[in-house]
C-alpha cells in the first residue's frame, strides 16, 4: 500500500480536494505551512533552488535550502516536475495537462500550456496526418481515435516530467503515452506519440538526456531510448515488468533505472543489457539524482542512499525525517536538499 503512494500523488489529480474548483485558472494560494507542504520535486537553477508541489505551490531559496520563499503562480493545480535548461530559463509540468515557464529562475512564472489546448492540438495533428495519408493508416486512426477521446475526457491527464536539453529544444511526458516537443522555448508545442513506441498507450513517467541519447522510463517495465535526438524512440529489453519511476546518468557513460518494490538496474552498453543494482531495501525509489559524482536515490520510506562507482550502495544517508522523498538536487554549499510529502529537507553531506 505504501509503494503505491507515489502513483497517487502522480496521477491523481487531486479529485476530492479540488472538486468543483477551477483550480486550472485560480492562482495558488499562499501557503500556510509553506516549506512543510507537500513538496514533489526540487531543482538547480544556478545559485538558486527551486521546488514544486500540491496546490500550484513553488517555493525559491537563495540560501542553499536554509529558507524558503514562496513564487507567484498563475495556477493552483499539483506540479509534480520541473527543469532548468539555464539559470533563468525554467519549465514546470503537473495536473490537468499543465505546462509553466519561467524567465527569470522561478520567481516568476506564466501558463505555456493546458490540457484542453493539448488535446486540441493532439487531435488537429493526427487528423492532419490522417488526411495526408501515408504511414500505417490503422497506427493513425488510433492516434485520432485516442486523441478524440483526449477531448472528450478534459484536461484530466497530467504531465509527469520534462527535460531541456538547450533552451529551445525539450519535451514533457505523462499518462496514458501523453508526450509533447518544442524546439522553441515552449512557444509552441507538437504532439510526438506517433515518434514513440508505445503500442499499449503505457503512461511514461520521466525523461532524461543521458550523453547524446534520450531515454524515457514508464509503467509495466517500459524503457525507450532515442539515439536521434529525440526524433524516435524505440522499445527497449526490459529486466523488469514493473513500473519505472526514473531513469538517471550511472555515471559518465552509466544508465540507471528505478523503481517499485526497491528495483533498481544499471547499464553499462547503453540500454542494452541491464543487471540488478545492489541497495538498502525500499519499498519504491522515487527519485534519482547524479551529483558530484555519485548517485542518491530516494525511496517511498524515507530512505536516502548514495551509490558509488560500480553502481552498488555505499553509503546510507540518515536522515530525520520517514517521509516519501520525491526529488533531489545538490545545494551550492555541497549539501544535499530533498523534496519530500511532508516538506523541504536539508542535508549537510558531512556525515
Amino acid at each position: 500500500m505504501k509503494s503505491q503512494l507515489i502513483c497517487a500523488a502522480l496521477l491523481a489529480a487531486s479529485a476530492v480536494a479540488d472538486a468543483g474548483v477551477d483550480v486550472v485558472s485560480r492562482p495558488a494560494e499562499p501557503a500556510i505551512y509553506g516549506s512543510h507542504s507537500v513538496m514533489l520535486d526540487v531543482a538547480r537553477a544556478g545559485n538558486r533552488l527551486v521546488a514544486v508541489g500540491e496546490r500550484g505551490i513553488v517555493l525559491v531559496s537563495d540560501d542553499s535550502g536554509i529558507n524558503w520563499k514562496q513564487s507567484p503562480v498563475p495556477t493552483s493545480v499539483s506540479l509534480v516536475k520541473l527543469a532548468f535548461a539555464t539559470s533563468d530559463l525554467g519549465w514546470a509540468v503537473g495536473h490537468f495537462g499543465t505546462v509553466l515557464h519561467t524567465q527569470d529562475g522561478g520567481k516568476t512564472w506564466e501558463r505555456q500550456l493546458g490540457g484542453v489546448q493539448a488535446a486540441k492540438l493532439a487531435l488537429q495533428y493526427f487528423e492532419d496526418l490522417s488526411q495526408k495519408g501515408g504511414g500505417d493508416p490503422q497506427a493513425l486512426a488510433k492516434q485520432v481515435a485516442d486523441a478524440k477521446q483526449l477531448v472528450d475526457d478534459g484536461p484530466d491527464k497530467p504531465f509527469l516530467d520534462v527535460f531541456f536539453d538547450t533552451p529551445q529544444h525539450g519535451f514533457i511526458v505523462g499518462a496514458y503515452n501523453l508526450i509533447f516537443s518544442t524546439s522553441d522555448g515552449g512557444k509552441s508545442w507538437v504532439p510526438w506519440q506517433d515518434h514513440v513506441d508505445n503500442p499499449r498507450g503505457l503512461h511514461l513517467y520521466a525523461i532524461h538526456q543521458i550523453g547524446t541519447d534520450w531515454y524515457i522510463a514508464g509503467e509495466q517495465g517500459l524503457l525507450l531510448k532515442s539515439v536521434d535526438g529525440g526524433q524516435s524512440f524505440r522499445a527497449l529489453k526490459s529486466p523488469y515488468d514493473g513500473s519505472f519511476f526514473g531513469v538517471t546518468p550511472g555515471s559518465a557513460s552509466d544508465v540507471l533505472a528505478f523503481g517499485l518494490r526497491g528495483n533498481v538496474f544499471r547499464s553499462t552498453d547503453n540500454g542494452q543489457t541491464w543487471t540488478p543494482a545492489r541497495t538498502t531495501i525500499s519499498p519504491t525509489w522515487n527519485a534519482g539524482s547524479l551529483l558530484n559524482g555519485a548517485v542518491y536515490l530516494g525511496g517511498q520510506d524515507g530512505q536516502l542512499d548514495r551509490l558509488g562507482r560500480e553502481g552498488d550502495v555505499d553509503h546510507l544517508v540518515k536522515t530525520a525525517s520517514a517521509a516519501p522523498i520525491t526529488g533531489i538536487a545538490a545545494a551550492p554549499d555541497g549539501a544535499l536538499v530533498l523534496s519530500r510529502m511532508g516538506g523541504m529537507d536539508r542535508i549537510p553531506l558531512n556525515q
